[in-house]
Order: structure tokens, then sequence, then C-alpha cells
């Protein structure tokens, strides 16, 4: 009885050595075929070329603003010394609600604040407490759609003479004891630094959720160009780019990521500070610190 063949046979993606010979011999300027490694039944396994490196293509920041009739109207700002306002921007993917309860919560305050909320028009939800919102397409995942929405923020909140300092929260993170805020706004004006906020999970990973920034810094900081929207979270991206030496670290926050119990801390009550993604959670956590909040939220 007659054994299969067993030995490799050509198939599409292999070529023969010796027709490649013969090409060459008789075309001398003929370029060589692709890098070929000769196997042991007599063909050569055909290689791809290396494939060019393309630079990403980064999508310009595109979006639509809508303004209520008190973002224009500077009189409320009038009472400070030299008529500047410190601004929160607040970027929302799918939390509207939560977002309203913070705005009111901001409102409360006794120091007035300029607020911009920067949201992806999924839903075209109206902020009627807001001073501005910007609409902005939804991007997927997340983590890309935050970076588009920080940007537009901050080049719009860039523009504006008003603005001192900005303040950049997620839509679940709420720094609702005035007098703590006050406290991190004073010591980033007193010191030589530009950029507050608390490391992530990583030494190196700077907090996108709450942070405090100079208008002057972010004019240069957070622009397409340096501050991209990859599948990297945006706070590995911002470590990246960040100047430490204008940097003040906001250690009471830490430790955000328990590495050991591999878990996320969400509730600060002694510094007025909350994230989590329930909103009653959010709600109790400043019933308990703030009593007299409960009007409003």
């Amino acid at each position: 009885m007659k054994l299969p063949d067993k030995r490799r046979k050509p198939s599409q993606h292999l070529i023969y050595t010796e027709d490649s010979k013969r090409r060459k011999q008789s075309d001398p300027e003929r370029k060589s075929d692709k890098p070929a490694r000769r196997t042991r039944d007599g063909f050569s396994i055909e290689t791809k070329a290396p494939s060019k490196k393309v630079k990403t293509k980064i999508d310009p920041v595109t979006f639509r603003i809508d303004e209520t009739p008190s973002s224009v109207d500077p009189s409320k700002y009038l009472n400070s010394a030299d008529g500047k306002v410190n601004a929160f921007l607040i970027t929302n993917y799918n939390r509207e609600a939560w977002v309203e309860v913070w705005i009111r919560i901001i409102r409360s305050f006794k120091k007035p604040y300029f607020i911009c909320v920067s949201d992806n028009y999924q839903q075209e939800h109206k902020f009627p407490n807001a001073d501005m919102v910007l609409r902005l397409p939804p991007k997927t995942p997340a983590s890309v759609g935050d970076v588009y929405l920080i940007n537009a923020g901050m080049k719009t909140l860039t523009q504006r003479e008003e603005i001192r300092y900005i303040i950049k929260t997620s839509a679940d993170t709420w720094l609702f004891k005035e007098s703590k805020l006050n406290e991190l706004l004073a010591k980033l004006s007193e010191s030589e630094n530009e950029f507050l906020s608390s490391r992530w999970e990583h030494h190196s990973d700077i907090a996108t959720d709450f942070f405090i920034v100079s208008k002057e810094y972010a004019k240069s900081l957070f622009v397409p160009e340096r501050f991209k929207p990859t599948m990297a979270l945006p706070e590995v991206c911002l470590g990246k780019i960040l100047n430490r030496k204008k940097f003040y670290y906001w250690s009471e926050r830490d430790p955000i990521h328990d590495k050991k119990a591999h878990k996320r801390k969400y509730i600060w009550g002694n510094l007025g500070l909350v994230s989590s993604h329930n909103l009653s959670e959010n709600r109790r956590v400043v019933l308990e610190e703030c009593p007299h909040l409960k009007p409003i939220i």
C-alpha cells in the first residue's frame, strides 16, 4: 500500500526560490523579491515588508455652545476686587442627574462661580442652572470621550478674560465643602504652582476627576496636540505631559486606589469630597457632613 505523501505542498503564500533566481537573471534591474527563508522542502516562505509608521490622526475638537443670559452678564462677578472669577468645568458622559445636583450645591456657595458643563449631546439634556453648556458628539470608549470633553471646556474657558482658575470635576465628583475648596485655591495661589490634583492608580498618573488649573497653564496643557485622545486612560495621558515643577500635590486624598485590596476609594467625608457612581450614596455623604444642604439635593 502506498503511503500518503506528507511533504509540504506549495500554496499561495509560498514561492519557488529557483523561480525567483531565474526571474532576476532575465531582468537584472528587477528588484529582489521580499526576504525569503529557505526550508528543507526547497520552498521559501514569503515575508511581509515592514509597514510604514503612520501618524495617528487627531480629530479637531468640534462642539456647539449653548449659553444662558447669565453667562454674558458680568455683573455678578463685580463684587470681587479685580473683577475675576473662578470657573467650574463639569464633564458629563451619561450622568445628567448627578450634574443637576452638583450645580445646585455650587450655587449654594457664598462665592459666585462660572459654571460650564461639557456634555456629549447624545441625550440633549438641558442644564438651566449652568452658565454655559458645550455639546460634543459622543466618543467611545468613555476615556477617549473624556479627553475631548476636557479639551473643549478648557479651550472655551481660557478665552474668557474674567476667569482666573478652572476647577475641573467629573459629573459624579463633588467637593461640597466650600471651606475646603477655598483652602485649596488659597494654597495654589500662594505657591508658585499652577496645577493641583492627586495621584491616580500609579505613581505617575494624575487624577482627572478633580483638579484645579490656572487659566494660563491650561492654555498650553489642554490642547489636542499634547493632551491626546488615545486608548490609554486620561489619567495616564495627563501624567506624561504635566510639568511636575508646576504641580501642587494634594496628598490628603491618597490613596485613591488601594493596590493591595484592589479597591478604589470613593468617599472622603472629612475633606468634603465624594465621587461615588451611585447618586444616592453621593447624597447620603453630603447630608451627613452638610445637613443644611438637604433642601437643594
